[in-house]
């Protein structure tokens, strides 16, 4: 689910835990290569919460991720949980607006410690909870915005809590929603005196209903852009398959690749998905979604 692959070096990566590598929720990386695009209801909450305009029904998902090994990639063991709802609050199909909340943690086990000289004080205990709340609104047919704060508190070395607010909007255009397009600003606001906002862009376009692509990228200034391609195909109305690959600039040296299923039984959903960092990581996760 968050989409694009960003580790690099262990655990933390821009100041964000591994789990970014699937994203908060396993269901995005299957949701046409683009969160921030094509993204509503529960997997909107943290990658563009004006996706959240577009919830038809109240949403619970959940997602469980952990590295495999099977591929010998070398990387720190962990877990990480994530939860997510969104909440319509009425509204015509003219105007509707939800609500959406999500919270992941993480568990990194033990890394180890240095002090100034490099001296090694032992493993410490890494684990990692971030907390979201977003609200999307439709104020006119095929175009959502919204705004969404989200805070983190890392048990790791002597980082301090720290929080982040974000403003996006989501076009879906011609009949169908066969093009979506959309852009997000993500600003550091707290503990972060030289605060440089994120920007993500996204699209996705359906070529036949059962097939589309999309493609979204993200940059920091003064970092290198990222960017993720995916493609999706249903060969059943019950089965969705995607695929993809996310890049990272050149000094980070990244080049990772998705695939995954999702069974989709009325209005439940359960996604396996397999991704990583090529060399560095290696990913499994299950996620299961239900709308009522």
């Amino acid at each position: 689910m968050l989409v694009l692959p960003v580790v690099a070096g262990g655990v933390f990566a821009a100041g964000k835990p591994l789990y970014s590598e699937l994203g908060g929720l396993t269901q995005a990386w299957l949701e046409i290569g683009s969160t921030v695009a094509r993204g509503e209801g529960a997997l909107a909450v943290m990658e563009n919460p004006a996706g959240l305009a577009f919830s038809r029904h109240f949403e619970l998902a959940a997602s469980a991720q952990w590295p495999t090994g099977w591929t010998g990639a070398t990387g720190s063991e962990f877990v990480a949980l994530a939860m997510a709802a969104s909440i319509p609050m009425g509204g015509s199909t003219q105007g509707r607006h939800a609500l959406g909340v999500q919270g992941i943690w993480l568990d990194a086990g033990g890394l180890s410690s240095y002090d100034a000289r490099g001296n090694w004080l032992g493993d410490r205990k890494t684990t990692w909870g971030e907390g979201a709340l977003s609200w999307g609104v439709r104020l006119v047919p095929g175009l959502g915005l919204g705004v969404g704060v989200r805070v983190a508190a890392p048990e790791w070395a002597e980082e301090a809590p720290s929080g982040a607010l974000c403003a996006g909007l989501q076009a879906r255009l011609f009949p169908g929603d066969r093009l979506a397009l959309a852009f997000l600003v993500e600003s550091p606001w707290w503990d972060d005196p030289t605060p440089s906002p994120e920007l993500r862009l996204g699209a996705s376009f359906r070529f036949l209903p059962e097939l589309a692509l999309g493609a979204e990228s993200r940059w920091v200034p003064g970092d290198d852009p990222q960017a993720r391609l995916g493609l999706t195909f249903l060969p059943l109305r019950a089965l969705r398959l995607g695929a993809g690959l996310a890049l990272r600039g050149a000094t980070e040296d990244g080049l990772g690749a998705f695939f995954g299923l999702e069974l989709r039984l009325a209005r439940l959903a359960i996604t396996l998905t397999h991704a990583g960092a090529v060399g560095q990581s290696d990913i499994l996760a299950l996620g299961i979604r239900h709308a009522w």
